[in-house]
């Protein structure tokens, strides 16, 4: 056959074939991997940031799908909704983080998991005193002497006075450390 006699002097040029396994698929999770995303960071984080600002432009993931889409119309490896929802749950995260150094420090105060005001502290420490046995009082009772006690001639609070939770909270706590106290101080 003439085929076979025109092939007959081919030789494969050895220095141009591909290393074994070149065309083996990556595993599961590493085929774009930190650099693909990295791409695209900054605009994610840029479409997060307009919703964090004003909650009625909040984007879910194919909304902002959508709008790198538009932005990159002829990119054919944009980031999936799955690896979006992803990011968006790293940013709410890295969001909530700072949130709470926030009131670790003491910027934010307004917050209910915020340092609870050391003058009504002191005041729930008063009315233990005044009491036989502090461990009685019920945390209810408390907080209502300590409205009773802080309400001004025209019946308004001040503007730091804990909300019933965290004062009720707070007594309950007091009175866990007391009776804590008590104990190591019998035996």
């Amino acid at each position: 056959m003439k085929e076979y006699e025109d092939c007959s002097s081919f030789e494969v040029d050895t220095e141009k074939l591909k290393p074994r396994g070149w065309a083996r698929r990556p595993k599961h999770g590493e085929q774009y991997g930190k650099k693909y995303i990295a791409e695209f960071a900054c605009d994610i984080e840029e479409l997060f940031n307009v919703g964090k600002s004003d909650s009625e432009k909040k984007l879910n993931a194919r909304t902002m799908l959508e709008r790198l889409r538009r932005k990159y119309p002829k990119r054919y490896t944009l980031p999936s909704e799955t690896t979006l929802k992803q990011e968006i749950s790293k940013l709410f995260d890295k969001q909530k983080k700072n949130t709470s150094k926030e009131t670790a420090s003491g910027d934010n105060n307004n917050r209910s998991y915020a340092k609870f005001p050391e003058i009504y502290a002191n005041a729930f420490k008063r009315y233990m005193k005044e009491v036989e046995d502090a461990s009685t009082i019920k945390p209810k009772e408390a907080y209502d002497k300590l409205v009773e006690d802080y309400t001004d001639e025209n019946g308004r609070l001040p503007s730091d006075f804990p909300s019933y939770k965290q004062g009720t909270s707070k007594f309950s706590g007091m009175k866990t450390s007391y009776r804590k106290q008590l104990l190591k101080e019998i035996l």
